[in-house]
């Protein structure tokens, strides 16, 4: 009973870090990294009425969107080259630059017109492409890229099993 009890409070504490900060981080495969905003797409061909985001990166690290940032426009190819210990990513579009510390992880958000906002869904087309959801209603496609393994994930992972170790040993 006191082991079921302390995986239950484990759980609980997982739950809520993992929703702490649930937006995507998110790495390039090859060098840089496409976005394509249905919205912006669709009005190059004369179709208007949907909406059109504002975007930007983020370091991966800043799940509260409230740091330094790479304005990124509606269709855009951002090139990510070293830099000492670093990479910097780069708009093509409007001639931009972010240093992301580490490893080129980022996290890409929406602004609302009045916060930045992480996305709020993701959908896989393929290893390397994405599309992403964002609350204020819009949403882009992302090529070349791959989604980074978040550490709630992790521990979620784990404390299953850790729960599956336990009923298994409870039976055994």
């Amino acid at each position: 009973m006191r082991f079921q009890k302390q995986l239950w409070v484990l759980l609980a504490v997982v739950l809520l870090w993992g929703t702490a900060g649930a937006s995507t981080v998110w790495q390039a495969t090859d060098g840089d990294m496409n976005l394509t905003d249905g919205g912006a797409l669709l009005a190059q061909y004369g179709q208007t009425g949907i909406p059109v985001g504002d975007y930007a990166l983020f370091q991966a690290g800043d799940s509260a969107y409230s740091g330094g940032h790479l304005a990124v426009a509606p269709i855009d190819r951002v090139t990510f080259t070293r830099q000492g210990s670093g990479w910097l990513a780069t708009s093509t579009a409007n001639g931009g630059s972010l240093l992301l510390l580490g490893a080129p992880d980022f996290r890409l958000g929406a602004y609302d017109g009045s916060q930045w906002l992480g996305d709020s869904s993701v959908s896989l087309l393929s290893n390397h492409s994405a599309v992403v959801s964002f609350p204020n209603g819009v949403g882009a496609q992302l090529v070349d890229v791959q989604a980074v393994p978040v550490p709630g994930a992790a521990l979620l992972m784990a404390s299953g099993l850790l729960a599956l170790g336990g009923m298994l040993r409870r039976r055994g």
